[in-house]
């Protein structure tokens, strides 16, 4: 089962996103407007329109014909064909606006869209233009804007002279007159804040970099070699997704991969078929898997058509397992792709209950695990959905090192000892989800 955001996309016919970024934003969109030909690009993608707006100059017969149910055709040329994609869109009273695809290709398509969200931003103040490196916005009144250390920040007038002054930027501004559109560009915020205080009338175009995206948030395939076949694994469980509907369903690493019997791996000795047999659970564990991996078999079919009662997260050990192909990451990083997974899984599962398993005592990583699990406590008590289950004082001693009798020789993986301790602290979740 799958869920969108409450986010309305604009395609316009520029260049088709293909950051992670704009490709996240259009993915999990609520619906896609696209304006006239866009939607062949679209289409292309593998992605479907929801309403094709515009005078339709530019789409061609066959899509026409495909597309009847959702043409808008509007005729007038007084206006574009993203005005009216967005005049659309507020007439129906969707307000959470993000256009893509407003820039490149014609630089002087990209100049006219960009001056237009002026206007857009008087009916619709949210409204922002997002492209591969940032977003464009429209700020009508002086005010403080959430911000982070180091993002890149231009600033426009859209309405001729206007004195500017400024807090927390690199280069301040004191009453800076703004004639010329070159005057305020490239720019710096130095917190995670900035204010921009400015003639009352006036507006400003302003364009802000991304926040970096950290790898731990961007799906890629196996990284690592372990004990088994990776790729026939993925597509046992493609094909198990296909075939089957379960109520549970564990998402992890080896210490999820090795509690079942799965690819000849048993160190669970028979605890978990003991454990969840009378449900059906689906096991999405893989050895040597960090948050990037997860994130890669989410998107490639590992949960399709699925709509669990109960889903078991316990990724991010490997985030700090250190190898050839791989340096380790902070505790901040990790903790943002273990945010990247539970937030995908609720859109694709937005019924299910989510139990984010603290990262277990591990030896030789103290410091990171601790650092994670700190973060993690914050990050949780912001998502309703998630219930965050912490064992490290079952597993751990009085310094929250492994206790050899619940672990495997590396202090790492979970013993049977180990794995009906985090069994029993899951069953009350089993019984009241899963019935």
């Amino acid at each position: 089962m799958s869920s969108k955001t409450k986010t309305t996309v604009i395609l316009a016919d520029g260049d088709f996103p293909n950051s992670f970024r704009t490709l996240e934003i259009l993915k999990n969109a609520a619906r896609i407007v696209c304006c006239d030909g866009s939607a062949a690009s679209l289409l292309s993608h593998g992605l479907e329109p929801d309403w094709i707006v515009g005078d339709l100059d530019s789409l061609s017969d066959d899509l026409k014909r495909r597309y009847a149910d959702k043409l808008i055709h509007i005729e007038e040329q007084e206006s574009n064909d993203l005005s009216k994609a967005f005049h659309f869109c507020v007439s129906r009273g969707w307000d959470s606006l993000v256009i893509l695809g407003a820039t490149g290709k014609r630089e002087d398509h990209t100049i006219g869209n960009l001056s237009l969200l002026g206007d857009y931003a008087a009916i619709q103040p949210s409204v922002r233009i997002v492209t591969e490196y940032g977003e464009f916005s429209v700020m009508q009144s002086s005010g403080e804007t959430a911000s982070y250390a180091g993002e890149k920040l231009s600033i426009f007038a859209l309405d001729g002279e206007t004195e500017v002054s400024s807090t927390n930027l690199k280069y301040p501004m004191n009453g800076l007159c703004l004639k010329m559109w070159w005057q305020a560009t490239l720019n710096e915020s130095l917190g995670d804040t900035f204010r921009l205080d400015f003639t009352a009338g006036k507006r400003l175009l302003l364009f802000r970099s991304h926040r970096p995206v950290p790898r731990s948030c961007i799906g890629v395939p196996k990284i690592e070699d372990d004990g088994y076949d990776w790729w026939a694994r993925h597509q046992l469980k493609v094909r198990a997704a296909q075939d089957g509907r379960y109520d549970l369903v564990f998402i992890g690493d080896s210490i999820t991969h090795f509690w079942s019997k799965e690819d000849n791996i048993n160190f669970g000795e028979g605890h978990y078929d003991e454990t969840f047999g009378h449900v059906k659970n689906l096991n999405l564990g893989y050895g040597f898997d960090r948050t990037q991996n997860v994130l890669w078999r989410l998107e490639n079919g590992e949960l399709a058509n699925q709509n669990p009662k109960l889903i078991v997260v316990n990724i991010g050990t490997n985030q700090f397992s250190v190898s050839p192909r791989y340096n380790g990451d902070t505790p901040e990083v990790a903790v943002a792709g273990i945010a990247a997974v539970v937030e995908k899984l609720h859109i694709m599962c937005p019924d299910a209950k989510i139990v984010l398993m603290a990262l277990f005592p591990r030896k030789g990583k103290t410091a990171e695990i601790d650092g994670v699990n700190v973060l993690l406590r914050e990050k949780a008590a912001s998502l309703p959905i998630v219930a965050l289950l912490d064992l490290t004082e079952q597993l751990g001693d009085e310094n929250r090192q492994p206790i050899p009798e619940y672990f495997k020789l590396d202090g790492c993986h979970l013993a049977r000892p180990g794995y009906e301790i985090w069994g029993r602290a899951l069953m009350p979740f089993v019984e009241k989800y899963c019935k």
